[in-house]
């Protein structure tokens, strides 16, 4: 049997396995049927369009399709069975439209570019290539740093400024409570009303992740020494900011994206024991923050974990769920004013949607300023436009995750193509969790895009080589 038919038939088969099982949980028939169709057909689709179930073999939109099956669709599932009619029913019916809509956007693009899925296989099985002269790339890594260092240094400035003390030394040093560490995590990132919070955020989401991979990416092509001490010394500088504030994701992300850069690199080649050893090293710092957070709190390890395992894989479907109850019943549909500058543009009142979604859920008990529920595209779609915004933007999200990836295996295999690559692979991952035009501005993927157009323009232009590694 192939690989690729081995993968269809593994994936139905855990997919029936997991219908199965529901029915020992409910007696909702119509939904869990109804789920395993959709799905079913849905990955049947998607298996003809780019082989989503060769997951050596990693495209962004498949990977924004697998993360979107394993943390909103089978969660919905559960949800709809325990929420109240007729909101869970919509919501129902929006879940599954998004497994339909997302697919016809990729074959409009496959028909259009004529692009054929066998295309994936041939860039895996290419070697990554470089440059005969490495001194342009060393100039964009270096102009990239000195910014990132920069606003390393005034960000520091500013918080320390603010808060007196840098809250990942006072979680080491156990010098303040919990709900101390808590609020100082909010105030030192979230709550900092810097005006250059913007670019504070594109560092920890953006450019700190890039440098990483790129640096990680020109040691892996080039083994020289002089990349493998770049390469720790932006490392150690990102993940020094990412873990300031004392928050879990952000170094966990960094581990990552390293991974990932290292499995689309090796291709096919990668070997369990690499897996297994990523894997502890993902969970190792968030689980040892929980480790000095819940010491002397009286909360157990494991209900902290829980609460970690709740937080990735059931809250972000259950926070689209409350989009449902709140518009239109409670609030008209926005028709765009949940996008503050489109909002400014079309001379409306902007509503921060994700504040009024949070007060929906705990009302006068929220106490912590920052907290806001983002409903990912679905939420934020279907607010703003109700159910044709949900089924015109997933379409449009597979047209453009697509375009770009056709446009990426169309390229070159070098270090910058490769870098953008598995950034984007990993960014893909955000639509399920926040806004779309929070992920193309705050969390890079235009950006991401824009690194690899004029990196490619300025060889173009300076007539830069390239050689077989």
């Amino acid at each position: 049997m192939k690989p690729t038919n081995t993968s269809i038939v593994i994936g139905l088969v855990l997919l029936i396995g997991i219908f199965v099982s529901l029915l020992f949980v409910t007696n909702n028939y119509f939904v869990i049927i109804t789920s395993l169709i959709i799905l079913s057909s849905s990955l049947i689709l998607m298996q003809y369009l780019i082989r989503v179930l060769d997951v050596k073999r990693l495209t962004i939109p498949g990977f924004f399709y697998l993360t979107y099956i394993a943390i909103i669709f089978i969660p919905s599932i559960f949800i709809v069975i325990k929420k109240p009619e007729p909101y869970c029913y919509l919501y129902f019916f929006a879940i599954n439209s998004v497994l339909l809509a997302f697919p016809l956007g990729i074959f409009f693009i496959n028909f259009l570019f004529k692009f054929k899925p066998g295309k994936i296989k041939e860039y895996f099985s290419k070697l990554t290539l470089k440059e005969k002269s490495s001194f342009l790339l060393q100039i964009i890594f270096f102009v990239f740093f000195l910014i990132a260092l920069s606003l390393l240094c005034l960000f520091m400035l500013e918080s320390i400024a603010k808060l007196k003390t840098i809250p990942l030394f006072a979680m080491i040093t156990r010098l303040e409570k919990y709900s101390t560490l808590v609020q100082m995590r909010e105030e030192s990132y979230k709550l900092l009303y810097s005006p250059f919070s913007y670019a504070y955020a594109l560092l920890r989401n953006f450019l700190f992740p890039l440098l990483v991979i790129f640096s990680f990416g020109m040691y892996l092509t080039y083994r020289k020494r002089k990349w493998l001490l770049i390469f720790f010394v932006t490392l150690s500088l990102a993940l020094f900011y990412a873990a300031y504030s004392g928050a879990k994701a952000p170094v966990a992300i960094i581990v990552f994206l390293l991974f990932l850069y290292y499995y689309i690199y090796k291709g096919v080649n990668i070997r369990k024991k690499f897996i297994l050893i990523f894997i502890f090293f993902v969970f190792a710092y968030p689980l040892l923050v929980i480790a000095m957070l819940s010491y002397g709190t009286g909360r157990s390890i494991g209900s902290m974990i829980l609460a970690i395992g709740n937080r990735l894989f059931y809250d972000p479907a259950l926070t689209q769920y409350y989009y449902f109850e709140i518009f239109p019943s409670k609030v008209d549909f926005l028709y765009g004013r949940s996008i503050p500058k489109l909002a400014w543009i079309l001379g409306m009142e902007p509503f921060d949607i994700n504040k009024a979604v949070a007060h929906h859920v705990y009302g006068p008990s929220l106490k912590v300023e920052s907290i806001a529920m983002s409903g990912g595209f679905i939420g934020n779609f279907y607010a703003d436009f109700g159910f044709i915004g949900i089924l015109l933007g997933t379409f449009l999200i597979g047209l453009l995750l697509q375009l770009i990836q056709i446009y990426i295996l169309r390229s070159q295999k070098t270090v910058v193509n490769l870098s953008a690559f598995v950034f984007m692979v990993y960014v893909s991952l955000f639509i399920n969790l926040t806004t779309f035009t929070s992920v193309l501005l705050s969390r890079g993927l235009i950006l991401a895009l824009l690194f690899l157009i004029i990196v490619r323009g300025l060889k173009n232009f300076l007539r830069i080589s390239i050689k077989p590694k």
